[in-house]
């Protein structure tokens, strides 16, 4: 959600959205997990480059979504700060 957007919410809007928002990031984190843990213990008959490269990759995904994760989640903490509510 866009600043504008979070200020127009009602106090109990706002917080919906930010638990909507802890709850994707929880799917989102638990499904790169899954993959994670599937390709390493599944064996699936692949070369030790490619899975190498796509453990790198899984790494690299890891990393940008938890920076988009705690950056967009920051938008929330200073909405609910300037509203001087708790979430």
């Amino acid at each position: 959600m866009k600043k504008e957007q979070l200020e127009r919410l009602s106090d109990e809007e706002l917080r919906t959205a930010f638990r909507k928002h802890n709850i994707n990031g929880i799917i989102i984190s638990l499904g790169l997990l899954g993959v994670f843990m599937l390709a390493y213990f599944v064996p699936l008959g692949i070369d030790a480059q490619v899975m190498y490269y796509g453990f790198i990759i899984l790494v690299i995904l890891s990393a940008v979504f938890g920076l988009w994760y705690n950056i967009s989640k920051r938008k929330y903490y200073r909405e609910f700060r300037r509203r001087e509510i708790g979430f």
